[in-house]
């Protein structure tokens, strides 16, 4: 695989000076030449790749890929940088950069977002408010469904799936057409209510 990598950093050599200035010349004239969509599709797929090799890395390393003890390692990291100088005091003796380094590259592997990513969020949000963050994303939303008040009430569009066997509930005080899915026995966009 690390030879194909490194036929691909061949493949990328812009050429000489020369064929740069012509390329150039060519663009004055008006003559543009369309994106490459494969070029494209390759980064997408080097990117995908980047993310199992640095699973796989770790693993190399001989670090333990065991979720739970990845998981209370992000909790702990977090709580330090929260609490840095009590932590300092405590006698922690990596540097915060080296922990919050850390904080990243564990996170980016934990919930599958890029390091930069990661950092981002983790700069832009306090680091315990960054994870709470990256947990909510990965939470399952609720099934929804808005009454077409042209055709339906949405009482009665609730009495007909309640026949179907799905458990339904109005989403709450604020909408008059909203309502929350619980369970179905049947897909809903299958019944002839959803489909009417």
């Amino acid at each position: 695989c690390l030879g194909d990598e490194a036929e691909g950093e061949n493949q990328l050599d812009l050429g000489s000076d020369d064929e740069a200035e012509d390329h150039f010349d060519g663009e004055e004239d008006g003559d543009v030449e369309p994106a490459d969509d494969a070029a494209m599709d390759d980064d997408n797929e080097a990117g995908d790749a980047q993310m199992g090799s640095r699973i796989l890395a770790r693993v190399a390393e001989g670090k333990q890929m065991d979720l739970s003890a990845l998981k209370q390692e992000i909790q702990d990291d977090a709580g330090l940088l929260s609490n840095w100088r009590k932590a300092q005091l405590l006698g922690e003796k990596r540097s915060r950069e080296e922990v919050f380094k850390n904080l990243v590259s564990n996170c980016s592997t934990y919930f599958g977002y890029s390091e930069e990513l990661a950092e981002y969020f983790l700069q832009m949000f306090s680091p315990e408010t960054a994870v709470k963050f990256f947990e909510a994303n990965e939470q399952q939303r609720p099934l929804t469904l808005r009454t077409n008040t042209l055709k339906a009430r949405r009482s009665s569009l609730m009495q007909a799936l309640t026949q179907r066997k799905v458990q339904v509930d109005p989403i709450g005080s604020w909408t008059k057409v909203g309502l929350k899915v619980y369970q179905s026995q049947v897909p809903v966009g299958a019944t002839p209510e959803y489909l009417g």
